[in-house]
């Protein structure tokens, strides 16, 4: 399975996940290059999945919100 055939918010808990377990950040830089396509792909080809990056400190409080 590739990158491409991900779903962009399993690409983005991919990325997440990666950030909070200290993963190589060779696989980290491959994570990030493929949302940034994707981000401007997107610009480019709308209307379109948006994204939206939260600083680190909010994707743990979003996944405490979903968990209650």
């Amino acid at each position: 399975m590739s990158l491409k055939s991900l779903p962009n918010q399993c690409l983005l808990e991919a990325y997440t996940h990666a950030l909070t377990l200290a993963l190589p950040e060779d696989f980290i830089l491959i994570l990030k290059k493929e949302i940034l396509l994707r981000m401007q792909s997107n610009n480019q080809n709308a209307p379109a999945t948006s994204f939206v990056l939260l600083p680190k400190s909010d994707i743990g409080n979003e996944l405490k919100k979903n968990d209650q």
